[in-house]
């Protein structure tokens, strides 16, 4: 995917966890922050194994970005 923006920091932390939800997250995810795409979707940046994940409502969609 091109353009996909990362945004980290503590209230990017609080608005990604409003974006997934009440939900567990999924075994050895941690919300990061946001992600942003060129379509103005937001959605929750959840890390799992070294990938970065869109994460809306309790749904994962691939962001093809790694954690550095």
């Amino acid at each position: 995917m091109k353009n996909i923006q990362i945004f980290i920091g503590p209230e990017d932390i609080k608005q990604g966890c409003l974006y997934w939800g009440a939900m567990p997250l999924p075994a050895g995810g941690e919300v990061i922050g946001l992600v942003g795409k060129p379509t103005g979707e937001l959605g929750a940046a959840i890390a799992i194994n070294n990938l970065i994940w869109q994460g809306n409502a309790g749904a994962l969609k691939a962001t093809g970005c790694k954690v550095n």
